[in-house]
């Protein structure tokens, strides 16, 4: 079926009022099911009572539990100050979130030491994650990198470590090589 881009939305004139209203229902809906005992909902879908209103899943098989929805150093970075960037940090945590994702590389690492200092204190309460961003150098730049991490993460460990933009063809075979990222990884 072919698309015609000049043609009017759906979001145009009354369809559009209709998908507002329906929208607006949506959000009725979601308020209301807040309001429902958790018994009647299922608790697998609940949060607990300690941990805010962000709904939580299994990370895999590893019986960890993270938030659906994380924070991404990325975007946290672009904040317009250091102390809007951990304020962010703590209304997530305060909120329930505890899924926080990075990598050594976003904004000159700048992302990491805002993440690092508004976990200080806070550490045990979030899923923390950063990514190695070797782009095929070898596991000594690696091991560089996640010292550089844990200092700027001002931790000493990591929920979860990954590489970071596996995009080239031969970027695999650069990692498990030899010498390679993965070395440092295992």
């Amino acid at each position: 079926m072919a698309t015609d881009f000049n043609r009017p939305t759906a979001f145009a004139g009354s369809d559009r009022r209709r998908f507002l209203k329906s929208l607006s229902v949506l959000g009725a809906a979601v308020v209301a099911t807040e309001l429902v005992p958790p018994a009647a909902v299922g608790q697998a879908d609940r949060p607990s009572a300690s941990s805010g209103s962000v709904p939580r899943r299994a990370f895999g098989r590893t019986g960890v539990q993270v938030s659906i929805l994380g924070v991404g150093g990325h975007t946290l970075a672009m904040a317009k100050t250091e102390t809007e960037g951990i304020c962010i940090i703590h209304e997530a945590l305060d909120a329930g979130v505890n899924f926080m994702d990075n990598a050594w590389e976003y904004h000159d690492g700048r992302s990491e030491e805002w993440m690092g200092k508004a976990l200080k204190g806070r550490r045990a309460e979030a899923f923390l994650m950063t990514k190695v961003c070797t782009h095929g150098r070898d596991a000594k730049v690696a091991m560089q990198q996640l010292e550089d991490s844990l200092r700027r993460l001002q931790t000493d460990y990591l929920d979860l470590w990954q590489v970071h933009e596996v995009i080239y063809d031969n970027d695999p075979d650069l990692h498990f090589a030899k010498g390679g990222v993965m070395e440092t990884i295992a």
